[in-house]
């Protein structure tokens, strides 16, 4: 029975231990991939530099890359054993890259579940069509465990020279999707969830729909936690963050806010030279640390990228369906209502008469499409940012999700299609 190990996220302190690993000329030496005769070159980055990095290059290498996805290897005791690596290329396929680094552990078939969890990510998260490795021909462990698994040998390469002038030759061996027949589970193994976006106008119910979804599919459910999130990234605060949103509402919000920090900068002068300067731009780095529009959508880009990573996850919240990476499978819904049943919604929230009720949904339809636009450069009720537009008033809560999770399983394009042939 071949032991259980999971992809996690990479850590600095697993960096680290990569670093030491590869000090070892046996670790070395059994990286599958490119490696030089002689030191060892770690593909995609540099552990010893990474561990001292900026937050800012962490994320460029470990969550913004769009065609190279790290995981750390951790074993059924939650101990790091390894790195992974899936190298998206542009013809719909994926190199893979593994490295055991506990020599404790060899020859256990850490390396054999590693290798089927990495094809579960590729052919079943990522939907690619073929799979390949690029290994040393000397590395007969590595050869005959992919072999092992479906994997084809290709073509054969010169990789290097050693110092004593003898070739490494690589081998190229590949698998495709329609091949791989997973060894390690049964008729009922589990499949990710594609990840769900879920927005919508006030009083619409997106949010209470997004939470039934995530109930029925067993999916980790996330809305005012994105924004707490956010805040830990940027070692801000909650309500830093709601004020940028807050500014970005209205012409005069967003003029008050910037000329905020000019007056506060210069304090009580009569010179009319600095008192009507130039506006600074809430856009743009601010000298007093107020959090600007670039420095929010970069953190915000980041706790989504690494959350649709993770899979099984129903996000609801404004903007998320613009930062999911494309190689992730993602659901992107938008929840309509009309305006009178969204007035109800929001008399019942605030405890409002009729008329209070109107005012209150107009102006946070006002202050909703505003700050999308504004905040987040797009139209929030654009149907072409969105997968499926859903109008509620059509059918039950319970019933539109119930529909939407039995679907999930197929593209975006079928379950629009499916979708709206039921409800119709």
């Amino acid at each position: 029975m071949l032991p259980e190990v999971t992809l996690n996220k990479v850590s600095r302190e697993d960096v680290d231990r990569v670093a030491g690993w590869l000090q070892d000329d046996r670790v070395a030496s059994r990286w599958f991939g490119h490696y030089a005769c002689g030191d060892p070159v770690h593909r995609g980055y540099e552990p010893a530099h990474m561990v001292e990095a900026s937050d800012s290059e962490w994320d460029r290498v470990f969550v913004h890359d769009p065609h190279r996805f790290i995981y750390s290897i951790y074993n059924e005791w939650s101990e790091h054993i390894g790195e992974s690596q899936v190298m998206v290329d542009e013809r719909g396929g994926a190199e893979l890259s593994l490295l055991i680094g506990r020599t404790d552990l060899w020859h256990r078939g850490y390396g054999t579940s590693t290798v089927m969890a990495l094809l579960d990510q590729v052919f079943d998260f990522y939907r690619l069509d073929r799979a390949w490795v690029n290994v040393p021909d000397n590395n007969t462990p590595a050869v005959g465990l992919f072999k092992k698994l479906g994997f084809v040998h290709k073509d054969t390469s010169k990789l290097c020279q050693r110092r004593d002038g003898s070739a490494v030759n690589s081998l190229i061996l590949s698998i495709e999707s329609s091949n791989y027949q997973p060894q390690h589970a049964n008729e009922n193994r589990s499949r990710s969830t594609p990840v769900v976006t879920v927005a919508g106008l006030p009083g619409s119910g997106f949010e209470s729909l997004g939470a039934e979804i995530a109930d029925i599919t067993g999916s980790r459910f996330l809305d005012d936690e994105i924004s707490e999130m956010v805040g830990r990234r940027l070692r801000r605060s909650v309500g830093e963050l709601d004020a940028l949103k807050s500014s970005s509402r209205s012409f005069w919000s967003r003029t008050m806010r910037s000329m905020s920090a000019h007056w506060e900068q210069y304090g009580a002068t009569d010179d009319p030279s600095v008192l009507f300067g130039p506006r600074l731009n809430i856009d743009s780095h601010d000298p007093l640390g107020y959090i600007n529009k670039q420095e929010y959508l970069e953190g915000f880009r980041g706790v989504i990228t690494e959350l649709a990573l993770e899979g099984n996850t129903v996000l609801c919240e404004i903007g998320a369906n613009l930062y999911i990476p494309s190689k992730v499978p993602a659901f992107r819904l938008l929840v309509m209502a009309s305006d009178e049943s969204r007035q109800r919604r929001i008399a019942g929230e605030f405890g409002l008469d009729p008329m209070d009720a109107e005012a209150r949904r107009t102006q946070l339809d006002r202050d909703s499409l505003a700050m999308c636009k504004h905040l987040y450069g797009h139209d929030l009720i654009d149907v072409e940012y969105y997968d499926l537009v859903l109008n509620v008033d059509r059918m039950t809560q319970t019933r539109a999700a119930e529909s939407i999770a039995s679907m999930l399983e197929g593209d975006s394009a079928t379950i629009q299609r499916e979708f709206l042939a039921a409800v119709r």
